[in-house]
């Protein structure tokens, strides 16, 4: 997993740093930088790919100068869509209810962020 992950952000010009934290992970879409966690599990490795997904995916640069709470959400769902459909179905498939439990955490940390944005209306977007 963790040579996916490389290979990847070799692939794409990412200038990739791993982090012992899964916590410290993110991503500098500008620099073209990714800071992912190291591989432990299938867990580690969708947040990895995540992280790629902050400089890889289009939709999910989209909103990186906005901090209200619509563009926050975007942001971060488009990283985790990329993620998905750029997963290895091999790894995904041996995912077990702990690695699952970490995205879900995820997840749930980009809301408890987004609650801290500037709220405005999707349409003031």
């Amino acid at each position: 997993m963790e040579l996916d992950i490389t290979r990847l952000a070799r692939e794409n010009e990412i200038d990739l740093h791993w982090t012992e934290h899964r916590w410290d992970a993110e991503a500098f879409p500008e620099l073209r930088q990714a800071i992912v966690p190291r591989i432990r599990n299938v867990g580690d490795y969708l947040l990895g790919l995540h992280e790629l997904g902050h400089v890889l995916a289009p939709e999910a640069r989209a909103y990186d100068q906005d901090t209200n709470v619509y563009a926050c959400l975007l942001t971060e769902g488009a990283a985790w869509a990329w993620a998905m459909a750029n997963a290895s179905p091999e790894f995904v498939a041996v995912a077990k209810d702990e690695d699952w439990a970490t995205v879900h955490e995820a997840i749930g940390s980009h809301y408890r962020w987004a609650a801290l944005c500037p709220t405005r209306a999707p349409d003031e977007v």
